[in-house]
C-alpha cells in the first residue's frame, strides 16, 4: 500500500511525524496493534521507482504483518496511512490487489 503523489520528502516526513510524534526521531514509523503492545506495520518515505505507474516524486510505503488473527492488521495500518493523507494529501494506491 502506498500514499503517492507527495511533492517533497519534507512534506512526507512532516505528515508521518505529525501522526507519530513520539517516533519523530526515527525514519520508519511503527504502527502498533489496537492494544498498543505489538508492532503490526511500518510506514516510511521513499522515492518512486516505477515512474510510468507511480505518482511521484515521493511516496509513503506501508507494510504490515499478516500474522494477526484477532483483527485486520492491514486495515489498522491503512487507517494510519489515511490519517497521514488527511494531513498532507496524496493518493492511496494498492498494487497488491
Amino acid at each position: 500500500m502506498f500514499l503517492e503523489g507527495i511533492a517533497s520528502e519534507e512534506l512526507a516526513l512532516h505528515g508521518l511525524c505529525a501522526e507519530f510524534p513520539d517516533q519523530a526521531a526515527f525514519s520508519t514509523k511503527v504502527v502498533f496493534d489496537p492494544d498498543g503492545k505489538n508492532a503490526i506495520g511500518w510506514l516510511y518515505v521513499g522515492e518512486e521507482d516505477e515512474p510510468d505507474e507511480q505518482l511521484g516524486p515521493f511516496l509513503i510505503q506501508a507494510d504490515y504483518s499478516g500474522r494477526h488473527w484477532n483483527f485486520d492488521a492491514k486495515e489498522v495500518v491503512v487507517e494510519a496511512l489515511r490519517r497521514v493523507q488527511a494531513r498532507i494529501g496524496g493518493e492511496l494506491r494498492d498494487y497488491g490487489n
